[in-house]
């Protein structure tokens, strides 16, 4: 097992910018890593059922008192303790999580859509997970190469995801063109498909190259490229829609299903003011 991880984190992440822009990376770079591998890491540091008693030291029950613990007499959870109670699968509380203490630059990044899993990664936890009902750009075109993922944690079934098919005015060093993502000239997942520039009938705005948010008056999360709310995505974190520009906030309630019009899974909250990655890295 030590044999195992070290492989992984022995391979070295290889991507290039150009012209001015975030690009993908390569297929070849990215390592599989199934929910199977994963849960023989866990059982191999936590103990399984059949691992010669090693859960009589009640790491894993340790860890959910902890968190437990945490939110009942501090209301938040640091992000590195989330991500772990994430990872061992413990009992998420089917309510509004706030999440604080981004460890480095890349953790205060957006969720974003990693190509190279047909899932969405967040930055903030480090972690993949099914995207939702909402849309999301491209890691590649919002991330700097040292914060994108080089590892694909994947199940056997993969829900559809919505890929805005343009790259953010915002990003880049420099950058302030307009890019079209076209279905021909990018790999999508067989999941994936394009929302965005010509596919909607919203002009684009500064307000479009806002991530989805929480608000908290419909108890959904909101989309303000395609301006309509969705159920939270599962395990991903989202900021509030209060840290939106006061023009960019939505004032209606308008669900994208008429089915889904309440959160049912837990709203994971970044309850922190997030960096500018742009501001800091392009110097």
């Amino acid at each position: 097992m030590i044999n195992l991880i070290s492989n992984y984190l022995s391979l070295f992440l290889v991507a290039n910018a150009v012209n001015g822009r975030f690009v993908e990376v390569s297929r070849e770079a990215v390592q599989e890593f199934s929910e199977i591998d994963q849960q023989i890491v866990i059982e191999d540091l936590l103990g399984g059922v059949d691992s010669n008693g090693r859960t009589s030291l009640g790491r894993k029950e340790h860890l959910q008192e902890l968190l437990s613990n945490l939110l009942e007499t501090e209301g938040w959870l640091p992000a590195r303790v989330f991500a772990m109670a994430v990872s061992v699968n413990l009992d998420i509380p089917n309510t509004i999580i706030r999440v604080r203490g981004p460890p480095s630059n890349c953790h205060h990044a957006p969720t974003c859509l990693d190509l190279a899993c047909g899932k969405c990664f967040d930055p903030m936890t480090s972690l993949h997970s099914d995207c939702g009902e909402l849309s999301y750009f491209s890691c590649s075109t919002i991330l700097p190469r040292e914060c994108l993922p080089w590892t694909c944690a994947s199940g056997s079934e993969i829900q559809p995801a919505f890929l805005r098919n343009f790259s953010p005015r915002s990003a880049g060093c420099g950058n302030s063109q307009l890019n079209l993502i076209k279905s021909d000239d990018t790999n999508l997942p067989i999941n994936v498909q394009l929302t965005g520039l010509g596919l909607t009938m919203n002009s684009l705005t500064a307000c479009s190259e806002k991530s989805v948010c929480y608000d908290a008056g419909c108890n959904l999360c909101y989309d303000p490229l395609e301006q309509h709310h969705g159920t939270c995505p599962f395990n991903l974190s989202v900021p509030a829609c209060s840290s939106l520009p006061l023009a960019c906030q939505p004032i209606f309630c308008w669900p994208k299903n008429q089915n889904q019009t309440e959160q049912k899974n837990a709203v994971i909250l970044r309850d922190f003011e997030a960096k500018d990655l742009n501001q800091i890295l392009c110097i």
